[in-house]
């Protein structure tokens, strides 16, 4: 068993796993797949030893019906996500309609009711394919994160043993527990795109560069952007 843990964020979607992983990327920890929503391609072919093996002492997100194939023997950690059951159906209702699998219109409330139960029997089920492996887990609520991030923060950091808890709450946006609108995850990937073009055009500084000291290559940002060469200072 590798002494590093692997983490792995599970829960079923629409529960706010792809928030835990922005979290778990805001606290330095290597996380598997792009972001925001950390879906790594090599598990659209099933989880397997060497994915497992490359991801030691990093993170990945696990929809919860592929817990029962994770291979047994290794040292897991877990954090499941759970959701308002009701919030979680009508999120996914919204994806499915996002994705042009749900056609517009009304969903009735014997179908919602259908997918609350639908949702309660799968968490249970990934609570039974956890157990099998012995492992510590933290199950944390999406309204938790959301509405008491300071506290949910901390209990997050005290499970990993991390303690960048202010970059961790920094990746929670203020806004409501209840569904969003709009499509977060589009937001924040145009947000983080504006963001690296606003340091890209960012005026040149001389003082912050640090292109006179060791290591070098130097890690400014202003030489990453060709912006500075070292060998004038």
């Amino acid at each position: 068993m590798s002494l590093e843990p692997i983490t792995i964020v599970c829960g079923l979607p629409r529960s706010g796993t792809s928030l835990m992983m922005q979290i778990l990327d805001a606290a330095g920890i290597r996380c598997a797949g792009e972001y925001p929503a950390f879906e790594p391609a090599e598990l659209l072919t099933g989880v397997t030893s060497e994915f497992i093996e490359s991801n030691v002492g990093g993170a990945f997100k696990l929809l919860d019906p592929h817990l029962h194939s994770l291979p047994t023997g290794k040292n897991y950690r877990f954090i499941m996500m759970t959701r308002s059951r009701r919030q979680q159906s009508i999120s996914m209702v919204k994806m499915m309609r996002l994705t042009q699998s749900v056609r517009p219109g009304p969903i009735s409330g014997q179908t919602m009711e259908a997918m609350r139960n639908n949702i309660a029997i799968e968490e249970a089920e990934a609570i039974g394919a956890i157990s099998l492996h012995g492992a510590p887990i933290l199950k944390v609520r999406f309204e938790d994160i959301i509405e008491r991030t300071t506290p949910t923060v901390w209990r997050i950091a005290d499970f990993l043993n991390n303690w960048s808890e202010p970059e961790m709450a920094a990746v929670v946006k203020p806004r409501s527990a209840v569904c969003y609108n709009g499509m977060l995850e589009v937001e924040l990937v145009a947000e983080r795109e504006a963001r690296d073009a606003a340091e890209k055009l960012a005026p040149f500084d001389p003082l912050q560069c640090q292109c006179h000291l060791p290591p070098y290559p130097c890690p400014c940002t202003y030489c990453e952007h060709g912006e500075y060469d070292r060998t004038t200072v």
